[in-house]
């Protein structure tokens, strides 16, 4: 009698000895199963029992989580050795062992941990090329995915720090630009919203007094770029009944006493009359800023 048989017999002649293997544990039954298939596979018995060890097994463990995984894990460290072995033999034998083995383990599992030319042998893929391709398509198209994913993650990432960067500001300027523009290097940051950001931090930051000045004279927009840039701001308040915030006037006044944006091109951005400016609050705030060097 095979080795391979006594192995067998030992978990289906007696009710005892499963007794006695599920009191082993799911780890003893695995390594058992693993000689006896390492056996078989090279030759040391059929396996014409197998159809009623495996059941039997299975249902053994049928309430045990781990079973099913760690009998995976012996497919796979077969299926690592056998796929380099070059005899027909060995791994028609090992083809056979598998299919048997097949109606008792998840299919989607196997597809984990099985190689490709196992699976198509199995029929669990119709090509193994062609199933290739798909996972090489697969895997770049999630890569990219991913990149992208990371990108946008890292750019919000980016403004987060520069808004806390503005919003603290207590230093030199010459020092805070340089951290600007490092985190505009590091995060790839779109520098014309970063200079709206800064607008944003002048606006609402009314202590910053003559640093915002300094800021954006160290940051060297274009004046064109920084008019049309404020401007946009403007038109947030345009629908009928919204009022435009007074510090959006304070800002481009103090914009407009040092010559670093151009009011006809801001003026273009303004829908409403210039009568309703003269006869309003917003008109006064100009006025009082152009009159008093607030910089």
């Amino acid at each position: 009698m095979t080795a391979a048989r006594l192995l067998c017999l030992s978990f289906l002649s007696y009710p005892r000895s499963l007794t006695k293997c599920k009191e082993g544990g799911t780890t003893h039954c695995t390594k058992l199963l693993l000689d006896l298939f390492i056996k078989l596979i090279n030759g040391d018995g059929k396996l014409d029992f197998l159809p009623k060890l495996l059941p039997e097994v299975a249902k053994l463990f049928q309430d045990d989580n781990m079973f099913e995984s760690k009998f995976l894990d012996i497919l796979w460290i077969l299926d690592s050795a056998v796929v380099d072995v070059n005899l027909e033999a060995v791994r028609d034998r090992y083809f056979r062992l598998l299919h048997l083995c097949k109606p008792h383990v998840n299919p989607a599992l196997l597809m984990e941990r099985l190689s490709e030319d196992t699976l198509e042998n199995l029929s669990l893929i119709q090509s193994k090329q062609q199933f290739q391709t798909r996972y090489v398509r697969t895997k770049t198209r999630l890569f990219f995915k991913q990149q992208k994913f990371n990108l946008l993650r890292e750019e919000n990432e980016g403004y987060a720090k520069l808004i806390t960067e503005l919003a603290q500001t207590k230093g030199p300027v010459d020092a805070v630009m340089i951290q600007v523009r490092s985190l505009i290097g590091y995060f790839d940051l779109d520098p014309n919203r970063v200079l709206d950001l800064i607008l944003d931090a002048g606006e609402f930051r009314e202590n910053m007094g003559t640093s915002i000045v300094k800021l954006i004279r160290l940051y060297n927009p274009d004046k064109l770029d920084l008019t049309h840039i404020l401007g946009h701001k403007f038109h947030f308040d345009q629908d009928p009944g919204s009022v435009t915030p007074s510090s959006l006037y304070r800002i481009a006044a103090v914009l407009l006493a040092n010559g670093l944006i151009n009011l006809d091109v801001l003026y273009g951005h303004v829908s409403l009359h210039w009568t309703f400016f003269v006869s309003g609050h917003s008109m006064l705030i100009f006025v009082h800023f152009f009159r008093h060097d607030v910089c």
